[in-house]
């Protein structure tokens, strides 16, 4: 299991070593994984590419560049189980735009994993297979963005009045 949490987590140490952490990957293997999160373009145009030093936890990049090698750190492990934590609430809507294509591109592709996204956005429900809206501990309806979107329950009924959009608590409600 790999997790990808809401506020990127990063380390002062090379971008290899932050994205390897834990694990001791192969430059193969971090560039591979940095290739499907949508970053290594960026990594690979700096000076020193992989071995760019990162300080003050990646204070230098955009929060979509950070939360981006964040997603390759969890993807450079062999996972089946792989967790996203409101990880686009934090950004703005250019760096949110680009984390999301790259998650949109791991769902629709060919690694088997199982993918698990806790959002209130809606760009981002919209690439789920399946939500579960979640309400009291309980989930209160589950289905496809398409079906559940129009129906008359709590996930239109927030869609309607402009209740999700990233870092919206949602009115106590969890989607996954």
């Amino acid at each position: 299991m790999s997790i990808v949490p809401q506020s990127p987590v990063l380390f002062n140490a090379t971008i290899h070593e932050n994205i390897s952490y834990g694990g001791g990957y192969s430059r193969n293997e971090v560039e591979s994984a940095a290739r499907s999160a949508g970053i290594h373009e960026f990594v690979d145009g700096l000076p020193d590419r992989y071995d760019t030093y990162l300080i003050n936890g990646g204070s230098a990049l955009s929060g979509g560049q950070a939360q981006r090698i964040v997603i390759a750190r969890a993807l450079v492990r062999p996972c089946s189980l792989l967790i996203f934590d409101e990880c686009t609430s934090n950004l703005d809507s250019e760096s949110a735009r680009v984390v999301h294509e790259s998650i949109k591109r791991l769902v629709e592709g060919e690694r088997k994993m199982t993918v698990i996204i806790i959002t209130h956005s809606r760009e981002m429900m919209q690439c789920a297979d399946r939500i579960v809206v979640m309400s009291g501990g309980g989930i209160v309806e589950d289905g496809r963005f398409e079906e559940l979107s129009k129906g008359d329950g709590e996930l239109n009924r927030l869609l309607v009045r402009g209740g999700l959009s990233d870092g919206d608590s949602g009115g106590g409600l969890s989607l996954v």
